[in-house]
């Protein structure tokens, strides 16, 4: 039998894994409407999927971590089940969830939580009204370039047998 130390590190193993392949972490630029120009940023992570067991085991984790979260359910798409959404939202709950699961990622996630953890250490002492500064403004635009997909993605430009050349020195 494992004690409660070993199954709470396997949890959190299990998590960052489910997180590297599922989830996500940004820092939004979020305006009222479009005629506002005040620069707003919100820091979130997230987690979508459509299997229940996996949903539960994963708010199961969070909640033996006291990690708050927000919940959303879409519906049905054709044949698809409906998707649940799991949020975490907010400065000290981001906080908390990164101070958690950031020693067991490993992939281009911890590079983002790293950057994230970064922009909160740097807004917390602030007031929510002051101006973000130039090293705010950076860190989102890191952030928003290593979650980008596609053609705009920090990615596109790596070649096939680069990729080859870095795998083969596993």
């Amino acid at each position: 039998m494992d004690n409660q130390q070993e199954r709470r590190s396997r949890d959190l193993c299990w998590l960052a894994g489910a997180w590297e392949g599922e989830g996500w972490f940004v820092i939004s630029n979020i305006r009222r409407n479009k005629k506002d120009i005040k620069q707003h940023y919100r820091v979130e992570c997230g987690i979508t999927n459509n299997d229940i067991a996996f949903i539960k085991e994963t708010l199961k984790i969070l909640k033996e971590h006291n990690i708050p979260t927000y919940i959303s359910v879409r519906g049905r798409k054709g044949n698809q089940n409906p998707t649940v959404r799991i949020d975490i939202k907010g400065y000290k709950r981001v906080r908390r969830f990164l101070d958690t699961i950031t020693p067991h990622l490993r992939a281009k996630k911890l590079e983002i939580a790293k950057l994230l953890y970064d922009f909160i250490n740097s807004r917390e002492p602030k007031h929510s009204w002051s101006r973000y500064d130039e090293y705010e403004d950076s860190l989102y635009r890191k952030v928003k370039q290593l979650n980008a997909r596609g053609r705009d993605a920090a990615t596109y430009t790596v070649s096939p047998e680069s990729i080859r050349q870095e795998l083969s020195t596993v």
